[in-house]
């Protein structure tokens, strides 16, 4: 490639270049001997990635292709390439011709010779990792095991064992059985190398006392070079942590004497000391000072600490209102030791404005108890407002609009309660009015005040006051007329309440493994404001473990009971002014639902659990068990995917009518048994999270009264939305 003529245009002040290039000839790969796909040459040859075909360049791809098939079995494939060229085409045919001889069966490798270091420990270092539960089997070719011997030989060279040879001895007939191969790393180990004497020269005995601890080459400790290069940069970033930014390690030891020992001198200059004169903040144009200098762990007058400066520089990150964040000492010159650290920051937007439409299939209100399918278009809008007051601390607005569900809600953070990092405050309040239960139209508005403590970075507890009026409306042909005295009245409920988080997943949007664990308690008393009094407790488990490259098992179970308590509560009837009913019934928006592409796809939404007698509309339960098994298969780098599933449980009326081992009703009205659903999905990975199509069959869908008339629940069930189901 050559530039053949250049053009100046003054008006754009811009060049443009004419380049000439040559293509040379068209190089076609060929195999011959033996079957492999051109995707697989491509990954594997590099001529189609540097287009080199020189000798060197043919000899190593006969390598990478023995070793391919080696891998494969065809323990003795030899690989020859040729190349022919074709003036008249203006084509290289390049042919590897592969001569695979006869299949065989790898068994493993072994170990003999070996007492300073364990088969389990040498066996760890030449095996690949797991990527699940199963082990990969193990593999065979020359090029791998020359690997693995250079990799034993840096193991027992780091360990001390400086003259150790490691020679593979390769059988094939393992146990007397034709064309199965085993391969024995026989190893000589000779003499340790140990220290027997250890001398830090340049620095203060306290110093070195301080040091001792952490260094690798201790006195009657293995010696390798390579554990005296890990110690001198041990000590040249603890010299850098306390200030010492200049300082010079070198490292020197003697010849092996006749007892396998060596004196290892570690020669020291530390410089000098550079400490923190003062501390210039710059960049804060909301933020308060008193926040930022909160978060830098550097203070005036100590010795500068690289490690102090990135951790100060992380934190700082870590509160989210800063694009940019940098820590350095001001340009001087190299003699001063009393520093000026720069503390420059860009402050991130404060107002951030979120929005949102999408369209909701499922099983919408109708004259039907089960639903029927329609369409609802959903909006959503949120407002952020980071840094309010300057004081680090956030405000959210959000609100949403859909056939389903309209509502609005705010939560304000502040964070660093008390001025401890791990405590914050958040205020929310919310009003919402929900159609996603056939029953009625959920009418809830509260406001709650909470407490976070965070343990770790996957730990969160919280304690909480919340007060709310909740109201079932739109009820009237859908529950029984004696039944809706005592479910439909607003209610209002406060109380207090805990929950502990435990989320250990590696992405939990489309998590591979880990497991999420949440526990969440409340108590509703009258003394506190409720109504109603009632005890409440859910819980939730999931549990994921990648099996292989392409398989994913994952498990999700949740529990959950609420009962009241105390004496009858007194409502008002709202069919008959002044007059009252006594009851301990929990209000219908207060009751446990499910069903649904988030929970059990053997229902449509929240269509599980117990149902009005005589209408047939679900009402709800006092008791909740959910489980579900997903096998998932990712393909093409996870952007597709295959779900296998299996989601079984129910809402039941009380926790002492739960029957996890009934599979079967015993009448139309008897809904307190374990309902089983399998079906089939499709993930498709979006950046904003997989889309999932699900397909659900009930295996033992229930059957309820409308009346006189007994009907059943539909076995199939379909959803589609965003992001995986748990």
């Amino acid at each position: 490639m050559s530039v053949l003529k250049r053009e100046y245009d003054p008006k754009l002040n811009t060049e443009k270049l004419l380049v000439g290039v040559e293509t040379g000839p068209l190089v076609r790969v060929l195999v011959e001997g033996a079957g492999i796909s051109r995707s697989k040459l491509k990954e594997l040859l590099p001529v189609y990635r540097d287009g080199v075909v020189d000798e060197p360049a043919l000899a190593h791809s006969d390598e990478i292709l023995e070793d391919h098939f080696q891998q494969r079995g065809f323990f003795s494939t030899t690989v020859k390439a040729e190349q022919a060229f074709h003036a008249k085409s203006q084509t290289v045919d390049l042919t590897f011709r592969v001569n695979r001889g006869k299949p065989g069966q790898f068994e493993g490798y072994g170990f003999e010779g070996n007492r300073g270091i364990p088969t389990t420990e040498l066996m760890a270092a030449i095996s690949p990792p797991a990527q699940g539960i199963f082990s990969p089997p193990p593999l065979y070719s020359r090029t791998l095991v020359e690997n693995k011997v250079n990799t034993l030989t840096a193991l027992y060279q780091s360990r001390g064992f400086l003259d150790v040879r490691i020679s593979p001895r390769v059988d094939d007939h393992f146990r007397d059985q034709p064309a199965h191969r085993f391969v024995t790393f026989q190893v000589e180990e000779g003499f340790q190398t140990t220290v027997r004497q250890l001398a830090l020269k340049g620095v203060s005995s306290d110093t070195q006392k301080a040091l001792l601890p952490s260094l690798l080459t201790k006195p009657s400790q293995p010696y390798s070079p390579e554990r005296a290069v890990a110690d001198r940069d041990t000590l040249s970033n603890y010299l850098a942590d306390h200030g010492y930014s200049q300082a010079r390690v070198s490292w020197h030891a003697s010849p092996v004497n006749e007892h396998h020992e060596v004196d290892l001198e570690f020669l020291i200059e530390p410089g000098k000391q550079e400490r923190i004169q003062r501390i210039v903040v710059l960049g804060n144009e909301h933020t308060r000072l008193g926040v930022i200098r909160r978060e830098l762990l550097i203070r005036q007058g100590q010795p500068l600490s690289q490690d102090m400066v990135a951790d100060s520089q992380r934190r700082l990150y870590g509160l989210g209102m800063f694009n940019q964040v940098q820590i350095a000492t001001q340009d001087q010159t190299s003699s001063e030791t009393e520093k000026t650290v720069l503390v420059a920051v860009e402050e991130s937007r404060r107002w951030t404005l979120g929005y949102g439409g999408g369209l909701e299939v499922q099983r919408l209100g109708s004259s039907n108890p089960q639903g029927t399918f329609k369409a609802s278009p959903r909006i959503s809008l949120s407002l952020n407002r980071l840094d309010v007051g300057g004081h680090a601390q956030t405000l959210n607005l959000w609100g949403r609009l859909s056939n389903l569900e309209t509502g609005a809600g705010m939560s304000y953070v502040i964070p660093y309660l008390a001025n401890r990092r791990d405590l914050s405050l958040r205020i929310s309040g919310l009003t919402d009015r929900s159609r996603d239960v056939l029953t009625f139209t959920d009418d809830r508005k509260t406001a709650s005040v909470a407490i976070e403590k965070r343990f770790s970075a996957s730990t969160v507890a919280s304690g909480r006051y919340s007060f709310s009026r909740v109201e079932a409306l739109d009820i009237s042909n859908r529950i029984s007329p004696l039944e809706k005295p005592l479910l439909g009245p607003p209610v209002h409920v406060g109380g207090f309440g805990a929950s502990y988080v435990n989320d250990r997943r590696d992405d939990p949007a489309d998590a591979t493994r880990g497991s999420y664990s949440l526990a969440d308690a409340g108590i509703a008393y009258k003394g506190f404001g409720s109504q109603a009094n009632f005890v409440r407790f859910t819980g939730e488990n999931a549990t994921y473990y990648r099996l292989g490259e392409h398989l994913i098992f994952a498990r999700n179970t949740r529990f959950g009971f609420e009962s009241p308590y105390g004496s009858l509560e007194k409502l008002q009837n709202p069919d008959e002014p002044g007059h009252y009913i006594y009851t301990d019934v929990l209000p219908l928006p207060e009751r446990f639902f499910m069903g649904g592409g988030e929970s059990h796809r053997g229902f449509s939404v929240n269509q599980a659990g117990p149902r009005d007698p005589q209408t047939g509309y679900p009402i709800g339960g006092n008791a909740l068990f959910f489980n579900s098994l997903e096998l998932r298969v990712p393909l093409a780098q996870r952007r597709l995917g295959f779900v296998v599933f299996n989601d079984s449980g129910n809402v039941f009326t009380t926790i002492r009518h739960m029957r996890l081992l009934k599979f079967s009703q015993s009448s139309p009205t008897d809904t307190d048994y374990d309902s089983d659903a399998v079906g089939l999905g499709i993930r498709y990975k979006t950046p904003v999270g997989p889309i999932r199509i699900d397909v659900g069959y009930n295996l033992n869908p229930p059957r309820y009264p409308v009346g006189v008339e007994v009907r059943q629940l539909s076995r199939f069930n379909y959803f589609l939305s965003i992001g995986q189901s748990f």
